[in-house]
């Protein structure tokens, strides 16, 4: 500072600062103080003490109500914990999603403002903390002047001009937020502790979800391998997983990059060398596409919309799949599978269906929710078959035939009601039902209460002609005590034109009390019939003369047989849920479990 007064340098701060902010911003004098600031750190602490009185001043002219010297130091007081408290509170969201935001903009700020200095622009200054008038006021005042003002308590009075430190956000941690029946193969994580990054995880069963801050999940289901490779990326090296995530998020594999743009969708890796992507919601972006993500990286990037589904092979080929939600596990899908390995019968039962529903032989599966009954159909919910078999509500000329959905057997899970006076029906057109056609092996599962048992036949499933003798599938709930009929008996009829019946009914009263939810099933291993009720095997039946179903080309039907249209009998009167139709035979083991698992504790 040789040959220059400081005094006279002060002096000259002070009125440069007072004519800036009495007078408005003007370029010259902002730039004559930034000169002084740069040539003499030892201004900057007189500067701010300065700037500090001027804003306090401005606060008592500004502020509507008179304050004396106490009630200011109480509200100052306040302030001080309020900003405490604050800083404490994201101290504790450090590792949510919202904080390392908030980190990055500042740390975007810093640089930005750091890049400004060196190009002479705007000098940084460090300050201490003061009252909030005193920093509303002073915030307003650097920026009238050209100044960036960063308050910082860590900051001495009187420290001189720094540099910035670039920061540079710490990613939130993914942690294991859920776990489900999981087994790891080599380093396992804990629920609720981070992953390590650039760790090859291994999920050998069971099934995961992965918390990436506050609002975005991935979850992996066995068997699987990831690795997480840095800031909101996964790279998948084999299995499947479900994203739901923010823009920018992405998913690596061998043959693309998935880029997230807002949505939720689901990766598979294949064993042959191929991935598919589906997306459930929002759009996804393909880049580099090919082996090892960046051979064929010439190729465009390609966008998917929601409903859409693509597979890449090694050659970065992208060709249009069907989208197949039903073989991804979502995080909805994973909390059932927690809550049903708490111990919870409801989701028990739920995870049952779920997996029928996956089952590759599964040739139709109807839940009879009303949500899956909108527009006049009753919706297949077998994924092998998915888009094919659905039903139709109600003769296709009597209105009114329509069953009626009612409350399940759950109390919260639907279910429909057939009337046999209005000849209630649902209709599965001849051309899908001809996967029926020619089978040797079949088991079908049903819940029903009829009413009326001792005076309907109330058919269940049907796959018949006209003439009488035009039979490929009957099961009936029998409720006659007559001829060749059983009192209270399950029919299953399955020879074209044959006409011994009581060779295909289970013996005398052998179904439960009709006032309840009873589980009927039957199986057909070529030619035999095995009947069952509640679980039990109430009856075998020898083989058939023909050992298959027969071919015909006729309307699957449930609730009713079309052998004479206006007559009640031939119709189910009573409620229906749950029923499968499965393209192999179910051992007795399997099909108690299935019972067990349906049945509401209150009833068992």
């Amino acid at each position: 500072m040789s040959g220059r007064n400081l005094n006279n340098e002060i002096e000259r701060v002070h009125e440069l600062v007072s004519q800036l902010c009495e007078q408005g911003y003007e370029p010259e004098r902002a730039a004559e103080l930034n000169a002084l600031l740069r040539s003499a750190p030892e201004l900057i602490e007189p500067c701010v003490e300065y700037l500090d009185v001027h804003s306090h001043m401005m606060t008592q002219a500004f502020w509507p109500l008179a304050m004396d010297a106490e009630d200011q130091d109480i509200l100052n007081e306040v302030f001080r914990e309020a900003v405490d408290a604050k800083r404490l509170h994201e101290a504790e969201k450090l590792a949510k999603r919202s904080w390392e935001r908030q980190q990055q903009d500042e740390a975007e700020r810093v640089a930005q403002r750091q890049a400004e200095s060196k190009e002479s622009g705007p000098i940084v200054i460090v300050i201490p903390r003061v009252a909030v008038f005193a920093a509303a006021a002073m915030v307003l005042i650097a920026g009238a002047i050209g100044l960036s003002v960063l308050f910082s308590e860590d900051s001495p009075p009187g420290s001189a001009m720094q540099e910035p430190e670039e920061q540079t956000p710490a990613p939130a941690p993914v942690v294991l937020a859920k776990a489900v029946d999981t087994r790891w193969a080599g380093t396992a994580p804990l629920p609720g502790k981070p992953f390590d990054i650039e760790v090859r995880y291994s999920l050998d069963s069971g099934m995961a979800l992965l918390a990436f801050g506050e609002d975005e999940t991935v979850v992996v289901e066995a068997p699987a391998a990831f690795t997480l490779t840095g800031d909101r990326r996964l790279a998948l090296h084999a299995g499947q997983v479900v994203a739901r995530a923010e823009p920018g998020f992405a998913i690596e594999t061998e043959q693309a990059l998935i880029v997230d743009l807002g949505t939720a969708f689901g990766v598979s890796v294949e064993p042959a060398g191929r991935i598919t992507t589906h997306v459930f919601e929002g759009k996804v972006r393909l880049e580099n596409l090919g082996t090892n993500s960046g051979a064929h990286a010439d190729r465009a990037a390609v966008e998917i919309d929601a409903g859409a589904a693509v597979a890449v092979n090694d050659a970065g080929t992208v060709t249009p799949v069907e989208l197949d939600p039903q073989s991804f596990l979502t995080a909805a899908k994973l909390d059932i599978y927690a809550q049903a390995a708490a111990g919870s019968a409801y989701h028990q039962w739920l995870v049952s269906s779920y997996e029928l529903q996956r089952d590759p032989d599964m040739i139709a599966y109807y839940l009879f929710d009303q949500a899956d009954t909108k527009a006049g159909r009753l919706v297949n919910q077998a994924r092998s078959t998915r888009g094919r078999l659905d039903g139709v509500l109600g003769h296709q000329h009597l209105p009114g035939s329509e069953p009626e959905a009612v409350s399940g057997r759950w109390g919260h899970n639907g279910a429909m009601r057939f009337e046999a006076g209005e000849q209630d029906l649902v209709r599965v057109a001849a051309e899908d039902a001809r996967v029926l056609n020619g089978l040797d092996q079949l088991t079908i599962g049903v819940w029903v209460k009829p009413d009326q048992r001792n005076q309907v036949s109330h058919h269940l499933v049907t796959k018949r002609g006209q003439g009488v003798n035009a039979l490929n599938l009957v099961m009936v709930w029998e409720g006659f005590n007559k001829g060749v009929y059983r009192r209270n008996a399950l029919l299953f009829h399955s020879d074209l034109g044959g006409t011994d019946y009581p060779g295909h009914q289970s013996g005398d009263d052998s179904l439960h009390d009709a006032s309840r939810w009873t589980h009927i099933a039957v199986t057909f291993d070529r030619g035999e019939r095995r009947f069952y009720a509640d679980g039990e095997l109430i009856a075998i039946k020898p083989r058939a003369a023909s050992g298959r179903l027969p071919e015909l080309e006729a309307d699957l039907l449930i609730g009713a047989a079309l052998v004479h249209l206006d007559d009640p009998r031939t119709y189910l009167d009573g409620d229906i849920d749950e029923l499968f139709m499965l393209g192999r035979v179910m051992s007795a083991e399997q099909i108690y479990e299935l019972y067990e698992q349906g049945v509401p504790k209150e009833q068992q």
